[in-house]
């Protein structure tokens, strides 16, 4: 399996200081990895700025295809889930809402809710949760 180490880096062709890595997948998913210099969002050792495209250029990942301060372990887990080998990577709205039921399920194991609240007053609670948690 491709890993992080698999990635041969040099120095960024446009930021001073920034080093970049490429890598296509064999599903034809690219990877373009940047850190380092100034504006990218990774320190180039320990942290990556990671853009996943698909073949026809559209980007691979939720929202602009862009992650930035990445450690090389969770390029690593990406690489996995891209490859089509893990667990596909959840968006953002999917970990806000995910994260919402939790906090309500949270709210009902101590009592805070009463559990014979309906299932559909439950389910906006978590949506309005998650509308205000990806606010912050």
């Amino acid at each position: 399996m491709t890993t992080f180490d698999d990635i041969s880096f040099v120095p960024h062709p446009n930021v001073a200081g920034g080093v970049w890595g490429f890598l296509t997948l064999p599903n034809g998913i690219s990877l373009s990895i940047v850190g380092g210099g100034t504006g990218l969002y990774g320190d180039g050792i320990h942290t990556f700025e990671v853009l996943a495209s698909n073949k026809d250029g559209s980007p691979a990942l939720p929202a602009d295809g862009i992650m930035g301060w990445q450690s090389k372990e969770e390029i690593n887990i990406l690489i996995e889930q891209l490859s089509g080998q893990g667990e596909p990577a959840e968006t953002k709205e999917e970990k806000f809402q995910n994260l919402a039921q939790e906090i309500i399920a949270d709210l009902i194991n101590l009592r805070v809710i009463d559990a014979e609240v309906p299932m559909e007053r439950l389910d906006k609670a978590a949506l309005y949760l998650s509308r205000r948690i990806s606010m912050l």
